[in-house]
């Protein structure tokens, strides 16, 4: 799994992104939620394989 963060929009977007990505998985996040991005992003690694790529963006709480 690779991981990057890109301004998408003027906005700073944290991407997961699996070998083979067969699911898209947008998540809007508020801060405590970006904080443990990775660890989701392990947890879908592990039931998923290498089939997703999950794109987050911030939000105001």
């Amino acid at each position: 799994m690779t991981s990057e963060f890109l301004n998408i929009g003027g906005r700073d977007c944290a991407v997961y992104r699996g070998a083979q990505p067969r699911a898209l998985l947008i998540q809007p996040a508020g801060d405590h939620e970006m904080d443990g991005l990775q660890q989701q992003a392990d947890l879908l690694e592990q039931r998923c394989g290498d089939g997703f790529l999950l794109a987050a963006f911030p939000i105001a709480d």
